[in-house]
This record gives structure tokens, C-alpha cells and sequence, in this order.
């Protein structure tokens, strides 16, 4: 019994389909034990993959649109994790209260 090569490719899909799978359940799962500020840098890497892997396995050109598309949202991830983290500093100066200084 001969084994077609399209049962080889479907099977390739399958395990990447599934590593995939596996790593994006870590990464949510990485969001219970570090801040969001740690972490999304790392979720934004994905991108970087996709691009890298794009190319490597299918020869797919990333054309202007993807990069500037890429950019806008790493651009706005950025900008969130960066006014949350100064919102966090001001509610805790403003926890502490006015300092005692004379």
C-alpha cells in the first residue's frame, strides 16, 4: 500500500497547525503569571514570524502594505502598553499622597 504525498502534507499542516495551536494557548496562558506590559512585546514578535515564515516556507513577498499595516498596529500596541504603564505610576503617586517634604 502506497502512501500518497498528499497524505505527507496534510499530515505537515496538521503538526503545524497543532504548534501553533500549543504556543498561542501559552502565550494567553503567560498573561495569568507576568504584567500585560512584559508580555504583549512578546505577542507582537508574532508578526516578525509570520513575515519570516512566510517568505521561508510558501517564497510570499511581504509587500508595502503589510509592513505598513504591521506597523500600525504594533505602533498602537505599543502606545497603550506605554500610557497604561504611566496611568499606573500616577495612581500610585497619588496613592501615597503628597510628600512631606518642607
Amino acid at each position: 500500500m502506497a502512501v500518497h504525498k498528499h497524505c505527507y502534507t496534510s499530515l505537515g499542516l496538521t503538526n503545524k497547525a497543532a504548534a501553533a495551536g500549543g504556543i498561542h494557548i501559552i502565550l494567553t496562558g503567560s498573561y495569568k503569571y507576568a504584567p500585560a506590559s512584559l508580555v504583549a512585546p512578546l505577542d507582537y514578535t508574532s508578526m516578525i514570524w509570520a513575515f519570516l515564515l512566510g517568505y521561508w516556507l510558501f517564497g510570499e513577498v511581504p509587500t508595502i502594505y503589510i509592513f505598513v499595516g504591521g506597523a500600525i498596529v504594533a505602533a498602537s500596541g505599543i502606545f497603550v502598553i506605554w500610557r497604561e504603564r504611566q496611568l499606573g505610576l500616577r495612581r500610585i503617586r497619588e496613592a501615597a499622597g503628597p510628600s512631606n517634604v518642607t
